[in-house]
């Protein structure tokens, strides 16, 4: 092969000053670089692939608009992280606004049992989170996951924190049923 592509090992700190400079081919090895990330990020806000695709193409856009303001001081993952959940956030706001948060008084006391999640893959547990509904998946994983606190996350949606424990409960208590539903299933078979 007469012209073979040179194997460059990806160098953070010179991708980032290449992506400040707005070199395409560095923007293009960021991405390449952190799109599985910023794809689990935002799946954990999706419905459906779709989704998470406009979700990632958003938070990548702001990335490279605002990658002047990032302080080399700080983790770089720590920075786009957020970066991503914000705009997981702001898709969340702009398409999904309109669907009301059950308040705690409205919320039913439901006692479950805890679920041995060692015997079930991420993958499964994504798939079960991907059934809640919006607000519940939303605030459930910058709860869970991302390990927001009520009042964070009411801050966030601009909601009362009531609203968001609520949802969170709600939620919690959808995903034990449904993966205790699945692995009762599971024994028999």
């Amino acid at each position: 092969m007469l012209f073979r592509r040179r194997n460059k090992k990806f160098y953070l700190p010179d991708v980032i000053d290449g992506c400040k400079r707005r070199r395409q081919l560095d923007q293009k090895e960021l991405y390449e670089n952190y799109a599985n990330f910023a794809k689990n990020i935002c799946l954990r806000y999706a419905v459906n692939e779709i989704e998470a695709e406009e979700m990632l193409s958003d938070g990548f856009l702001k990335i490279f608009n605002n990658i002047d303001k990032y302080d080399t001081n700080q983790s770089f993952d720590a920075w786009f992280r957020t970066i991503m959940v914000n705009s997981a956030i702001d898709y969340f706001r702009k398409h999904h606004s309109k669907v009301d948060f059950t308040d705690l008084d409205s919320a039913k006391e439901i006692h479950t049992n805890d679920i041995e999640f060692d015997l079930i893959s991420a993958e499964e547990i994504m798939a079960f989170i991907q059934r809640l509904t919006p607000v519940y998946r939303t605030v459930f994983s910058l709860s869970a996951v991302e390990g927001y606190s009520y009042k964070e996350i009411s801050e966030m949606l601009g909601v009362t924190e009531s609203a968001v424990r609520a949802n969170i409960f709600k939620a919690r208590t959808k995903l034990q049923v449904w993966i205790s539903e699945y692995m009762a299933r599971q024994t028999i078979i």
